[in-house]
């Protein structure tokens, strides 16, 4: 299934102007709702270990949300540093970017750096890449996609969901507004997981009957792609019938009925492909 050949135009039409791009910073703490700093955040070329702050971008939640560009590479990335209000919040945000940074995976934010800044009172500071493209809400609110594109975000969505449970993850709080597709190159696009400021320990590997969070992770999932897919509906893209039973399955409310773990939900969806 290539992925990257979704909604590829026709040689002979020219591509609509792509103006509803914009930035979109999935949230690893807090809820994605920027607002103008209270108080003076930190100043313009403090040092992020290997960083240096280049803009601030106000407030995400419990962080300060500042552009930071490396120290000797000079590329750009997001850092997200825990305001003082809210120190107790900085072992759990610290303990969940160092998972991911151990074990990245594309659909997932890929961290940079971890660190506590070296202000009197130090705070945990978290540095990743910075992300252009649409939220899924915001998919959500225009015209939808074509099935194609929301079998496509399945899959993905279903990727990043298995490594966060195989790492002892379960993120708890996934919505259309915590993930973000992303323009890549050309028609390449991947799908990235925020919102993880809620995820919580789980067994690794643990599945849907033996973990109820897992089990919330899969129906959150599924009715995330219920909607993409009844926007498409409702736009005209007729959806097969094949994925609207998967996706029926998905949050139908006999747990037996569900898939019991994201791989499963992978590979039932790579077989509607098929």
């Amino acid at each position: 299934f290539d992925e990257t050949q979704i909604g590829r135009a026709p040689h002979n039409q020219p591509r609509a102007p792509r103006d509803d791009v914009r930035w979109v910073i999935p949230p690893l703490v807090g809820r994605g709702e920027f607002a103008s700093a209270s108080s003076p955040g930190l100043p313009l070329g403090y040092r992020l270990g290997e960083h240096v702050v280049a803009e601030a971008r106000g407030q995400d939640g419990p962080c300060e949300m500042v552009v930071v560009t490396h120290a000797e590479r000079g590329s750009l990335h997001m850092a997200r540093v825990v305001r003082r209000e809210h120190a107790a919040l900085a072992p759990a945000m610290l303990a969940v970017a160092r998972e991911l940074q151990r074990h990245p995976q594309r659909n997932l934010l890929t961290i940079l750096e971890t660190g506590w800044t070296d202000e009197a009172s130090p705070r945990a500071f978290v540095v990743h890449d910075r992300l252009v493209g649409r939220s899924l809400a915001s998919l959500l609110a225009g015209r939808g996609v074509e099935w194609p594109m929301v079998l496509a975000i399945g899959l993905q969505c279903a990727e990043a969901l298995a490594t966060l449970h195989r790492i002892g993850l379960a993120h708890t709080a996934l919505t259309p507004d915590s993930a973000a597709l992303v323009h890549v190159a050309g028609d390449q696009f991947r799908v990235v997981l925020g919102g993880l400021d809620h995820a919580q320990a789980i067994t690794p590997g643990a599945c849907a009957v033996e973990e109820p969070r897992v089990s919330e992770d899969l129906h959150a999932l599924g009715s995330m792609l219920v909607a993409l897919a009844a926007r498409s509906e409702a736009s005209g893209f007729r959806v097969p019938e094949v994925l609207s039973c998967m996706l029926k399955r998905m949050i139908d409310p006999r747990p037996a009925i569900r898939p019991a773990s994201a791989e499963e939900l992978h590979d039932q969806l790579s077989a509607v492909h098929g």
